[in-house]
Parts: structure tokens; C-alpha cells; sequence
């Protein structure tokens, strides 16, 4: 923590996915975890010298944790020493389901539609009682149902691969709108060598620059 403090463009994010570290995938969803983790946070985030900004991760794919669900996670905090709040919401997850309960899991189904929309933009109007910036950092990934690497075909449409320039377009709205943030990962978030040629494959950035005309 001591060297990620000196540098003012890294944010140390200290647990990926945590709910999920102590869960027994195919049993009960076990909270107890909560107060070792806020615990070793909070000590993590005293090491950072110069007083940079330290996150967690969450929530991460809950197929066989019901209790709490997938959707009732994204609704909660409970780490209250972190800078910034990173959501994993993705927004055909978001379109599918049926209810936002304890009794829903995740929803696999590659869905986008206004509902899920409405949804991302209530979550995180709903997020800014917590007094810290909204990160929504997975929305699902512009890969239009295309695998994680370059030589890659075309795969199963899944809420995490499945997004396009033109349903990037109302993600980025319905987040600016309730005041917080999304990030956008295309082909190229996974690939180890030059991103570029990923990021060109994208009409993203000319969609920000010039919005197409609503139909």
C-alpha cells in the first residue's frame, strides 16, 4: 500500500468480488466475512500514506448464493471505509429479471430493454445515500457475443459480452443521470498486447463524440 500510495492515478481495489470469498457456491450465502474484511481494510487503507483513494469489488455472479441475491447486493454498502463504490451491474442482467429480490439469481439471459435502464438509473440514485461516488465499472463489456480474445468467434450472448455502441449509448445516460459513473470495456479489455486495434473495431467513441439521432 505504502508504493501504490505514490501514485496519485492508482486506485487499490482490496478484495475482488468479496461477498463471495467465504461463500460455499452451491450452499447458503455466508455474511460473516464482513467484519474481517472491513477489518483488513481499513487497516490497508491506513497504509496508504498520502492518503490515496482504496475500493472494494462487488458483487460478482451469484448463481447459487440466494440469500442475500445478486440484486439485493447491489442495493448495499457494507463497506464503509472505502473512497468509491465499484458496482458489477450489468444491464442486461439488470433487463431480465423478473423481480429485484433475495429469490432471484442473476439472470444469464442477454437481455436489453427499458426496464433495465430504469433500473440502472434507480440503483444508482438509490446508491448516493452512502455520500461516496458510484462506479458501475462492469455494465457488460461491447463485445457484441464475440469470446475475450483476438482470434476469438462469435460465442453464447451472455449479460457480460453482450454489448453494443448503440445499447452503450442509453448505459451511459441512465448513469450520468443519476449521477454516477460507468466504464466502458470493449474487445480489447482483454487482450495482453496493443488494445488498439480492439478499440477501432468500436463506434462508441464517435457515438460520445457525435450522438446518433434518436429514432
Amino acid at each position: 500500500m505504502a508504493r501504490f500510495a505514490a501514485y496519485c492515478n492508482v486506485l487499490p481495489v482490496l478484495a475482488n468480488e468479496v461477498e463471495q470469498k467465504f461463500t460455499d457456491r452451491h450452499g447458503q450465502y455466508e455474511s460473516a466475512s464482513y467484519p474481517w474484511a472491513n477489518e483488513m481494510g481499513e487497516h490497508l487503507k491506513d497504509l496508504s500514506l498520502y492518503g490515496g483513494a482504496v475500493t472494494v469489488h462487488n458483487p460478482m455472479e451469484t448463481e447459487f448464493a440466494t440469500n442475500p441475491g445478486f440484486y439485493t447486493l447491489l442495493r448495499d454498502w457494507p463497506f464503509p471505509w472505502t473512497d468509491y463504490m465499484l458496482r458489477q451491474a450489468q444491464i442486461a442482467a439488470l433487463s431480465a429479471a423478473e423481480e429485484i429480490s433475495d429469490d432471484v439469481p442473476e439472470a444469464k439471459e442477454a437481455v436489453y430493454n427499458e426496464r433495465g435502464y430504469a433500473r440502472h438509473n434507480q440503483l444508482l440514485i438509490d446508491l448516493r445515500r452512502y455520500d461516496i461516488p458510484v462506479v458501475n465499472e462492469e455494465p457488460g463489456y461491447e463485445m457484441e457475443g464475440y469470446g475475450p480474445f483476438p482470434d476469438a468467434g462469435k460465442t453464447a450472448e451472455h449479460p457480460w459480452n453482450s454489448q453494443t455502441a448503440d445499447s452503450l449509448i442509453p448505459t451511459f445516460w441512465s448513469s450520468t443521470c443519476a449521477g454516477g459513473y460507468v466504464m466502458w470495456g470493449n474487445f480489447a479489455t482483454y487482450w495482453m498486447s496493443d488494445p488498439l486495434p480492439g478499440l477501432k473495431r468500436s463506434k462508441t467513441p464517435q457515438y460520445l463524440r457525435d450522438p446518433p439521432r434518436l429514432r
